[in-house]
């Protein structure tokens, strides 16, 4: 009974403050006495205080610096450790030795856009045909037009780029001159898929030099695989085989796929021209990626140098792969000069795609 009264008492403790505190108060607002303010005190240590308004900042207005901060931040998620380093070698003073950053990084970076590309073809430019500077379209008489019995003199007629002068064209001249046993075999090969690859380059209206290309990648080998991982006639990585719509899986990989892997290089080729309005830089950043060729080109200029493929800081394989595609097109062009004898090709279908509806095991057939 005890322990219930005081618990009582002490209940009713707070509400006994709380009046002597509100009669106070009242008695000092009346009275201008000595105990005015402290009474007043009193009131407000005892009263629950109202509900304060919440704290703001003042605008303040940004620096410069602080103002530049959203931008360097985006430049800094976006900038991966392979540019930065490719950076720093390519625009150090005098560099003596350029290491290669990726393919991946090299041919995903400075990707134009291609919306003029996209453009063109809906103008009606048959299969997506570019109007080429030096192209097979600048002749009186288009080479698809004319009726070829030899397949190499259907070539021979859209060659259109200019002559590469560069003592490293003559250098491999000489080796290919050295080793017949290899263009022949390079060329049997090519026998059963160049008439397709012409086909397609000539309804885009590009140099014909480009259908000997995959001699240089892949010496026409569907099936070849670099230490790259690059895979295939064309030697597409799996990024960028698959941002130009090949397709990859568990069953099939596009890259071995000699019609889609066809159509995706002349895809991105056609878009390289686009860039870079040159096909030897094109080609190069066919090689090299497009990322590490406009670097180089930045390079140059900003030591006042010629940004033309000849003059470019690229790496070794990239400085030989032009010359090594002029060098198989000058002996194309006459294989007599290079006592070489090109085994004749039909100027006609080697195969025709049949669509089986399903996937199939070759192994059955």
């Amino acid at each position: 009974m005890r322990i219930v009264i005081r618990k009582r008492v002490f209940r009713l403790i707070p509400a006994f403050v709380a009046c002597a505190a509100f009669i106070a108060a009242v008695s000092g607002c009346a009275t201008s006495g000595s105990m005015g303010p402290k009474t007043a005190d009193l009131a407000v240590s005892a009263a629950p205080a109202p509900a304060a308004p919440v704290a703001q900042e003042p605008a303040v207005s940004p620096s410069p610096e602080d103002a530049l901060a959203p931008e360097t931040a985006l430049e800094s998620e976006g900038t991966s450790e392979d540019e930065e380093t490719l950076s720093a070698e390519l625009f150090a003073d005098d560099p003596t030795d350029i290491t290669d950053a990726g393919n991946e990084w090299a041919q995903d970076s400075f990707s134009a856009p291609t919306i003029a590309l996209q453009q063109e073809r809906a103008d009606g430019q048959p299969d997506g045909g570019l109007a080429i500077p030096g192209s097979a379209t600048d002749t009186p008489e288009s080479a698809e037009h004319k009726q070829y019995a030899d397949l190499w003199d259907r070539i021979r007629d859209g060659f259109s780029l200019p002559p590469l002068d560069d003592s490293r064209v003559s250098y491999h001249e000489r080796w290919f001159a050295r080793n017949p046993q290899y263009m022949d075999r390079k060329m049997e090969r090519a026998r059963l898929y160049l008439y397709y690859i012409v086909e397609e380059i000539e309804k885009r209206h590009m140099p014909m030099e480009i259908a000997l290309l995959p001699a240089i990648e892949s010496a026409y080998q569907p099936h070849a695989y670099s230490r790259a991982r690059a895979l295939g006639l064309w030697q597409f990585i799996a990024p960028t085989a698959r941002k130009y719509g090949i397709e990859m899986n568990w069953w099939y990989d596009g890259r071995q796929d000699v019609l889609a892997s066809t159509r995706a290089a002349l895809d991105y080729l056609e878009k390289l021209y686009q860039e870079f309005n040159d096909w030897n830089l094109a080609l190069a950043a066919y090689n090299a990626g497009e990322g590490r060729v406009h670097y180089a080109m930045e390079y140059n200029r900003r030591k006042g140098r010629p940004t033309d493929y000849q003059h470019l800081r690229l790496r070794a394989e990239t400085l030989h792969y032009v010359p090594k595609l002029m060098a198989l097109v000058n002996i194309v062009s006459n294989p007599q000069a290079y006592g070489i004898q090109l085994t004749s090709i039909p100027n006609e279908p080697y195969f025709v795609p049949v669509d089986i509806g399903s996937q199939i095991d070759l192994n059955v057939i």
